[in-house]
């Protein structure tokens, strides 16, 4: 037989109200998903893979909140990757670039970030967080993306005195929180490469059907101050983009 100590039933069936909204329908999010807001709090976003309960998806969200809070702060980006140039266009051929941060002090700040929103999507959440408390959540309002015009950065990055910018770009998953991982990594990997490319090699090809290029680029670089900027999900061709900048010359 279950039994309830009746002194916590309150505050069991308040913790249920609170942790059991809908998952939200495909391609409604909060505006904060796409405007990310900039202040001085700092804002992240984490992402959970599918988890049977909410709790355990919002933890494990909180948990790498806090990863890409120490990652925007600080992250070392170093390797290679090969570059081949077809009548098509550019595509990666192979990488062994990777990202090095402070494990131990994600692993402080995990039990500290501050959950200030989060949408459900089946059983993964994606949550924004901070350090700080924060009164009123900007950009806590739902939209539909298929709604939003494409962005010019999408197709042109833009330029601004004291900062690089770059974006990434990932086709949508299954799971559609893996495609802004990933989308996310490139626009760091690129942002990097933008900072500081060493081309080791340059080949080229030319026959009767195209002509071909083929390069492999290095980069050594440790970013500071990253900014998300902005998010945008091509809804007809699933595609979901992401812009980040890092201040220079400050």
């Amino acid at each position: 037989m279950l039994t309830i100590w009746f002194p916590l039933l309150p505050i069991l069936l308040s913790f249920h109200l609170w942790a059991s909204p809908n998952p939200l329908p495909e391609n409604i999010y909060p505006l904060w998903f796409f405007n990310p807001p900039a202040g001085s709090p700092t804002f992240v976003v984490g992402y959970s893979s599918e988890h049977a309960y909410l709790d355990s998806a919002i933890n494990a969200a909180k948990r790498e909140a806090a990863l890409n809070y120490v990652k925007i702060r600080q992250v070392q980006i170093a390797g290679e990757q090969g570059l081949a140039t077809l009548a098509a266009g550019t595509i990666t051929v192979g990488s062994t670039i990777k990202e090095f941060y402070d494990t131990t002090e994600a692993e402080r700040l995990a039990g500290k970030m501050k959950m200030l929103d989060y949408f459900r999507r089946g059983g993964s959440v994606a949550l924004l967080a901070s350090t700080d408390s924060v009164g009123n959540v900007p950009g806590a309002r739902r939209v539909d993306a298929a709604t939003l015009p494409m962005p010019s950065w999408t197709s042109v990055i833009p330029e601004q005195a004291g900062y690089i910018y770059n974006s990434g770009l990932a086709t949508l998953y299954y799971n559609e929180f893996n495609s802004w991982r990933e989308a996310e990594r490139k626009a760091r990997i690129n942002l990097a490469l933008t900072v500081y490319t060493k081309v080791k090699f340059l080949g080229k090809k030319s026959d009767n059907i195209y002509f071909r290029e083929f390069q492999i680029e290095e980069t050594n670089v440790t970013l500071h101050a990253i900014d998300v900027v902005a998010r945008w999900k091509d809804v007809k061709n699933q595609i979901c983009y992401v812009l980040m900048r890092v201040p220079v010359g400050k």
